[in-house]
């Protein structure tokens, strides 16, 4: 009930929206910190007009809830983050780099999904997890579904709606890596610890630039690794 009162607080506040394409944009230009002179193998066939274009997908997960009125605590869920960083909508930021001729294009879009066709083409995954928290087998169950929605491959991060103590917050950790993460269990954890709304605002916004950082570091760099021309195409393609 605290974190429903919560959530509701949220969608009647009027905190900002969270930009996932700007948060992509200014976490790429910070990747190319580095003078032109020593970035020659990055820069390769640039001119002074070129633009890289990135394109973010991200498949917003929710396990299945428990009780009557778990219909409308979904709904206040997906209201909460349709308000913070849209739903179904396309995000488009664009950011000149200080340091190279080249500026910076992303466009984002979150879209949540209920079954794996939703999800086949997304780069990275966010899955809420709402409260109650349990550790009983159909709780396991319940969450180990929401694995199979998404490839091994497509990384991923948990934000967990709850108040935990200490040893409460560290089983949780272990249990969510088990059921939630990739194969070898890799599973950023990002836990509100309270039922506030500023705790709930917080932690959300810290998710969405891990997220940012995740599809920059590991769904950009580390699969193209190719020159930008190159890189434009692979991601309007």
């Amino acid at each position: 009930r605290d974190v429903r009162r919560a959530i509701d607080a949220c969608v009647r506040g009027k905190s900002p929206k969270i930009s996932l394409s700007g948060l992509v944009v200014r976490e790429m230009a910070a990747t190319q910190q580095q003078p032109v002179s020593q970035s020659a193998d990055n820069l390769e066939g640039v001119n002074s007009d070129s633009k890289t274009t990135l394109l973010l997908k991200v498949a917003l997960l929710i396990p299945s809830l428990d009780g009557h009125d778990s219909q409308s605590f979904l709904d206040l869920l997906k209201g909460w983050i349709h308000s913070r960083i849209g739903l179904n909508e396309v995000s488009i930021e664009e950011l000149q780099s200080d340091v190279t001729p080249t500026s910076f294009e992303a466009r984002s879009i979150v879209r949540h999904c209920r079954n794996a066709d939703d999800s086949n083409d997304c780069d990275v995954a966010l899955i809420i997890v709402p409260p109650p928290w349990s550790t009983s087998d159909d709780r396991r169950r319940r969450l180990s579904s929401i694995r199979s929605l998404v490839e091994d491959s497509v990384p991923r991060l948990a934000l967990v709606l709850g108040e935990f103590d200490h040893e409460g917050h560290e089983y949780m950790k272990s249990v969510l890596a088990e059921t939630l993460g990739t194969t070898n269990g890799t599973l950023p954890i990002v836990c509100t610890r309270s039922a506030t709304p500023v705790a709930l605002e917080k932690a959300l916004e810290t998710s969405c630039k891990k997220l940012s950082q995740i599809f920059v570091s590991e769904s950009c760099i580390k699969v193209d690794r190719m020159s930008v021309p190159r890189l434009v195409a692979r991601a309007v393609s």
